[in-house]
């Protein structure tokens, strides 16, 4: 008797997650993923249901969960003047507030049910379980995420080119006429920097060791726009521009500093080079090239996961920079 209950169970707990693994296949952001990976996922989402008039969230509260709507339509609300309808509507099978999960941040907008609905969350708590019990799974959130981001970041760069006005005029050099990287030998503080707390000294000291180190002077041209990816480049002193030149006119994307990763999304994608990144200040540049960039990419060791996420959010950041940017 005890063991064909032990048996219902773990048939009903197969057929839960299935129905959430199918669930979790229908939305643009799971959508590539395989049969195993989904299931992998799928037990960490807890269905959640909404009345009609009920918040998921209210702009301004601090988000630290994504929610996967799979019935009924939620209603967007940015705007905090009561007189005005609804920015936007979702529908089934929309990802809401993918960020959050891994980078806990005030929420840009409202969310509010129009109609009786159902969710499938994915909280922080879920997300360290995950971290913990399933490196493979964890690793699966982390790339669909990134990816994800990849796609929303360009989107918005694109739009900042086509909508905002210029921030300066284009200035053109030749490449023989740019300032050469020098190999840097000297000692680096990274631990400071709140972005790389994710790792212990002795990893950041791993990094440094498996990285070149270059000094670039003042308005060196790190890399630029159009150029094939090589190379994933961490901050260690100074500030980087960001930015793109139409014609004769240049667009400011955003601006980079200590502890910042930049150049990984052209490596993730495998795409040119989106923007021009551009030293304001000497600066010193950790440079992973292409294949130590993969291998922690690919690999499932407690480092590399780490770095995976450092990734993932230094994305997260970049995209949140870009948005205010855009709307502001």
């Amino acid at each position: 008797m005890i063991n064909s209950q032990t048996d219902q169970t773990s048939q009903s707990a197969g057929s839960h997650s299935t129905l959430i693994a199918s669930m979790l296949s229908r939305s643009v952001m799971f959508s590539g993923l395989d049969q195993d990976s989904l299931m992998s996922l799928s037990e960490a989402f807890i269905p959640c249901t909404i009345s009609q008039g009920q918040y998921l969230f209210r702009q301004g509260d601090m988000g630290n969960f994504l929610a996967l709507l799979t019935h009924g339509m939620l209603g967007v609300k940015i705007s905090s003047d009561p007189s005005r309808q609804y920015d936007a509507t979702l529908e089934p099978f929309e990802i809401i507030g993918e960020m959050t999960c891994l980078d806990p941040a005030p929420r840009s907008a409202s969310i509010v049910a129009l109609t009786n609905a159902e969710v499938l969350i994915l909280d922080r708590a879920s997300v360290d379980r995950l971290r913990k019990n399933a490196p493979e799974a964890y690793k699966i959130l982390l790339k669909s995420i990134w990816m994800r981001v990849a796609t929303r970041l360009r989107v918005t760069n694109e739009a900042i080119s086509m909508y905002t006005p210029p921030t300066g005029e284009a200035t053109f050099k030749r490449r023989e006429e740019q300032q050469r990287p020098i190999t840097f030998k000297g000692l680096l503080a990274l631990g400071e920097s709140d972005t790389l707390k994710l790792f212990t000294e002795k990893e950041i000291d791993l990094m440094c060791s498996i990285a070149r180190k270059r000094f670039y002077p003042n308005g060196s041209i790190i890399c630029r726009e159009g150029d094939i990816a090589k190379t994933a480049y961490i901050i260690a002193k100074g500030e980087m521009s960001v930015y793109r030149d139409l014609g004769r006119q240049r667009y400011e994307l955003g601006r980079l500093g200590q502890g910042e990763l930049f150049g990984q999304l052209a490596l993730l994608e495998h795409r040119r080079r989106s923007a021009t990144i551009e030293a304001q200040g000497d600066a010193v540049i950790i440079e992973l090239n292409s294949q130590d960039f993969d291998r922690l990419i690919q690999s499932n060791t407690p480092f590399a996961l780490r770095f995976q996420e450092y990734v993932t959010i230094a994305s997260i950041r970049q995209l949140r920079a870009a948005d205010q940017r855009y709307v502001g």
